[in-house]
């Protein structure tokens, strides 16, 4: 009879341990799931910047401009925004490499593409637009993830008060240099936060007579003026005039005096 008991004790015992176990493993597979997924939650690609790349973001198709946003964009144009401070701005720089076609400007077309993706919200901060090339052949494909970066920079740097802008012989189009546009994008960013005007001067080297070379100093001054109210800049704020051959920096007897007489002079003025 004792055994017996201790017989039915130990069957008893037995079947509440396989319960108790298969309830707690039950439990915890249900907190398996729900820790999964919290941290599916938690652990979603949401891109924290500043950072140098924007991999996967935003993409471009080999050669062309328009920005491709990816469905993480509007979470990362978010918290960019999040981390401009008063006396900040953002700077937008787009790449090309120099296997692609018009690879000069492509770059600053790209940024440019890429802050229209800010849409209203470009009314509430800073941004400036820059375009660089990067040297060697791109990777395989024909979609480019690795085309824009990001930076967050002080506002209150300078933008130095005045350049020469080059141009080929007998030309209105300035020489292909990314740091122009970058710059012009900068003055363009300056005057319309100062109210600050810019005064444009074109000359020209003496091939050809005086009076058509007036009119191409003109001409190249007017090229510098219509890109920067492209970028926003009233039409009022810049003054357009010429010199033509007759203010030389350099001799028009050799190539590289030339070239250099070959100009449009800008000044930020107040």
């Amino acid at each position: 009879m004792r055994n017996l008991l201790i017989a039915l004790l130990l069957l008893l015992w037995a079947l509440l341990g396989f319960k108790m176990c298969s309830d707690y493993n039950k439990c915890c597979a249900e907190n398996l799931a729900i820790t999964a997924q919290v941290e599916s939650k938690t652990t979603s690609p949401i891109v924290t910047p500043p950072i140098l790349e924007c991999n996967g973001i935003i993409c471009f198709e080999k050669n062309k401009c328009e920005a491709h946003f990816c469905d993480q964009w509007g979470i990362f144009r978010d918290s960019i925004i999040t981390l401009i401070g008063r006396d900040q701005k953002l700077v937008i720089t787009g790449y090309a490499r120099q296997n692609e076609s018009d690879y000069a400007s492509l770059g600053l077309c790209r940024a440019n593409a890429v802050k229209n993706g800010f849409g209203d919200l470009m009314d509430d901060i800073n941004i400036e637009t820059a375009g660089k090339v990067r040297v060697g052949a791109s990777s395989g494909g024909n979609t480019m993830c690795d085309r824009i970066s990001f930076d967050i920079i002080g506002a209150s740097e300078k933008v130095r008060s005045s350049t020469l802008i080059y141009f080929p012989s007998n030309s209105t189009n300035k020489l292909a240099d990314t740091s122009v546009e970058t710059y012009l994008d900068q003055v363009a960013g300056r005057v319309k936060r100062t109210g600050k005007r810019v005064k444009l001067i074109g000359h020209t080297d003496d091939v050809g007579n005086t009076a058509a070379n007036m009119d191409l100093g003109k001409r190249r001054a007017n090229m510098i003026k219509d890109y920067l109210i492209s970028e926003g800049v009233a039409a009022s704020k810049i003054v357009a005039d010429s010199q033509g051959e007759s203010l030389p920096i350099a001799s028009n007897n050799t190539l590289e005096g030339r070239g250099k007489n070959r100009r449009t002079e800008l000044q930020i003025i107040d």
